[in-house]
């Protein structure tokens, strides 16, 4: 259990820096506050695209099996603390999806005729 728990946090960890770093790409600047934009090629923008589509995929899928795990383990009466543990990486987990999606999706608006892979 302890194992799996450590994986678990191990995940959310590299998850979370993931989308730190990836957030920190000049992609939402603000034109107003004097910031420079930074613009990326079409290429740049397609393979930004696939890359945070895919982190999305693999994200959403962890979230379903933490799901998964948090309901078989809300049967047993000695596992609830670890059943409300697993659904909340779970939610976070989807979140940081949704903000993966929301990511690839403003990549995919700097695409040409919106050719993606």
């Amino acid at each position: 259990m302890r194992v799996r728990a450590l994986i678990y946090g191990f995940t959310m960890v590299v998850a979370a820096a993931a989308l730190g770093g990836c957030a920190a790409d000049g992609l939402g600047t603000n034109l107003s506050s004097g910031e420079a934009v930074k613009l990326v090629t079409a290429q740049e923008a397609v393979d930004r695209d696939f890359g945070y589509r895919q982190q999305a995929t693999v994200l959403r899928d962890r979230a379903w099996s933490l799901e998964l795990e948090a309901q078989v383990a809300m049967q047993r009466p000695d596992s609830k603390e670890e059943a409300t543990i697993s659904m909340r990486k779970a939610r976070a987990m989807r979140m940081a999806a949704d903000t993966a999606e929301e990511t690839a999706h403003k990549y995919r608006r700097q695409v040409p005729h919106n050719q993606v892979n």
